[in-house]
């Protein structure tokens, strides 16, 4: 009901619209197709997407709907960024994760911040800068090691270990 409400009042009885597209999220009802067709509209519903398509558009529904823990953005920022790099995204997917880390090390998250390399890593791996993103591992590995993390210490070994081999 409220889907349809929002429509009725975004939409003017004398619009010139032809096509309200939409994906297939549970929220578009076959009751709120109805009724936009009643307003003269003919519903057009995405394909059916695929795992990483979805979770990108739920990333970026999170961040866009204003998350107000900036700590979770930066993370979720640093995940969208693995997906954008997996839809061949490389350049968004840099973009992404400068600044979740950035924005992790702006708020003193030291652990959080050291393990997004995690992130860097797995972007980087889908035909990035080897050499700069091993420069930066290692960094965050040693300062893992330092303070005595183990929970994403081997992952971060086993990425940068990986790095180093493609690299020759």
């Amino acid at each position: 009901q409220w889907t349809l409400q929002q429509f009725r009042e975004a939409i003017p009885v004398d619009h010139g619209y032809r096509f309200l597209i939409h994906d297939r999220d549970s929220i578009f009802s076959n009751q709120v197709d109805q009724g936009v067709r009643h307003r003269g509209l003919r519903v057009r519903k995405t394909p059916v997407r695929t795992p990483v398509a979805n979770a990108i558009s739920q990333c970026e529904r999170l961040i866009s709907e204003g998350l107000t823990d900036r700590q979770v953005e930066s993370v979720v920022m640093c995940k969208l960024a693995q997906l954008r790099a997996m839809n061949s995204e490389l350049k968004v997917a840099r973009k992404l994760y400068t600044q979740g880390r950035a924005a992790l090390r702006d708020l003193g998250s030291g652990v959080n911040a050291a393990q997004s390399v995690i992130d860097l890593l797995r972007v980087e791996l889908h035909g990035g800068d080897l050499a700069a993103a091993e420069q930066q591992a290692r960094e965050d590995y040693d300062f893992l090691a330092r303070i005595g993390e183990t929970y994403y210490l081997s992952t971060t070994a086993a990425l940068l270990s990986r790095v180093v081999r493609d690299q020759g």
